[in-house]
């Protein structure tokens, strides 16, 4: 959840098996967009919220952000 640019509670780690599917929610105030890093993937957030549902295929720690503003809003490890 967002409140402006910036992520309610802070930004985590989440910890993702290789091969899973990973759906990444967001909603709040922003109109900015989401950029998940290493895999190259974007969602428009449009009225403050958007979703993007991808195979985590690549191991690594990767950040997923809001790509305007440069807030972290999760790590994620993929092993």
């Amino acid at each position: 959840m967002l409140v402006g640019d910036e992520l309610d509670g802070g930004a985590r780690r989440e910890s993702v098996p290789l091969g899973e599917e990973v759906t990444v929610r967001v909603s709040g105030t922003s109109t900015d967009h989401v950029h998940v890093h290493g895999y190259d993937l974007f969602v428009d957030l449009i009225d403050g919220s958007g979703e993007l549902t991808f195979t985590a295929s690549i191991p690594g720690v990767f950040e997923i952000e809001l790509e305007g503003s440069g807030t972290l809003l999760v790590q994620m490890e993929v092993k």
